[in-house]
């Protein structure tokens, strides 16, 4: 009977490898969940959403558009769509949104003559600028802490970040003047770019603290980050020897390269898993494992929607984008892709481990009988 047991335990581990080693090799199937829109609202009729922000508890933040000009920002709850209330046709948008659900984004003000970056926490708006400036929010972490942009007239910003209240403006590089911030993880680092020389030549730049680091590029002149995972790494766009554009993904000190598939916008979103998605020559991609995909061709329901853009990734697969839903009005919603089919590799990891850890139980209760 013990050898029955253990060579059922034997039987069990070599399958559940077996599975995993499948699970690795097939690629991902993912189900489009149409986010809608939302509608009537302050004032206004949003028949199109955009989204642009995930959290890793599928909450989704992005903004509606009204005629295709006025906006207001969105965030979910279950399977609800909220607005951000404007100021009659004040517009706003969201950038971001933490794992607490308070979201960060830009709004007019001064009777639309600036914009400034704000919070919101579902109730309340904390506007972040001063009065006859221009800045906007683009990254928040779960710690509230917020990173945006200044302007500095006609083709310049200056990123800062918001923590404890307190704006400090990040460090320039170089001999450049310009720097821009894009997200923000919880060890206080963020991602964006900035000029290196007095032409502004950009490359990317990861900041923390006073420091910085420099992320080079991939042969070529120019580089561009989008986003940092909690793990430090890093995503974006860079230039190649040639001068083409191919997406990267920076780790352990090293630009990794991609390829032309996201050359469109680079890659936009990154999760714990280094998996990494944008947008390239009308193609919403996913790189994962070493393997590029296009995304409309690894849907379950494809009649659901033509995807359109995707922007974000959380570390349970879930990746959020924009898809054309009504084709006779052209009508664009903001949609979640959920991963089907297959548990994800760190619910394998766990069963592997389990299979392992019976056995080894069985073996330590055969030996003490002996």
């Amino acid at each position: 009977m013990r050898t029955l047991l253990r060579l059922s335990l034997a039987i069990a581990s070599v399958q559940a490898f077996g599975l995993a080693a499948n699970v690795a090799e097939a690629a991902p199937r993912y189900r489009l969940v149409d986010l809608g829109a939302l509608g009537a609202f302050d004032g206004g009729q949003y028949d199109q959403s955009f989204g642009v922000s995930i959290n890793e508890s599928g909450q989704v933040a992005g903004y509606n558009l009204a005629g295709g000009t006025v906006s207001r920002g969105f965030y979910t709850v279950g399977a609800s769509m909220l607005g951000v209330p404007g100021n009659g046709s004040y517009a706003n948008s969201l950038a971001d949104i933490n794992e607490l659900g308070l979201s960060a984004g830009s709004h007019h003000v001064q009777d639309n003559q600036f914009i400034h970056g704000f919070t919101y926490d579902g109730t309340t708006t904390t506007d972040i600028g001063s009065p006859n400036v221009t800045n906007d929010a683009q990254g928040l972490n779960n710690l509230g802490d917020v990173t945006g942009n200044s302007s500095l007239g006609p083709g310049g910003s200056i990123a800062y970040v918001l923590h404890d209240g307190v704006v400090s403006n990040l460090s320039s590089v170089g001999t450049g003047r310009y720097t821009q911030a894009y997200k923000i993880n919880d060890a206080g680092q963020v991602i964006g770019r900035a000029g290196i020389n007095p032409q502004d030549t950009y490359h990317a730049i990861i900041w923390q603290g006073a420091g910085y680091t420099d992320l080079g590029t991939l042969g070529g002149s120019l580089s561009w980050g989008f986003d940092i995972n909690s793990l430090g790494h890093a995503t974006g766009m860079a230039s190649t020897a040639g001068e083409a554009q191919h997406a990267f993904l920076w780790r352990d000190g090293a630009m990794i390269d991609l390829g032309p598939a996201l050359s469109a916008g680079g890659g936009s979103g990154l999760n714990d898993l280094d998996q990494v998605v944008g947008i390239g020559a009308g193609v919403s991609t996913l790189w994962s494992g070493g393997q590029m995909y296009d995304l409309q061709t690894l849907l379950v329901n494809p009649e659901a929607g033509v995807l359109m853009d995707v922007r974000d990734i959380n570390n349970r697969g879930q990746i959020v984008g924009t898809a054309l839903v009504d084709p006779a009005t052209g009508f664009r919603h903001a949609v979640r892709l959920d991963p089907v089919g297959v548990p994800e590799p760190a619910t394998w990891s766990l069963m592997i481990l389990g299979f392992g850890a019976a056995g080894a139980r069985v073996r330590n209760r055969r030996t003490a009988r002996i």
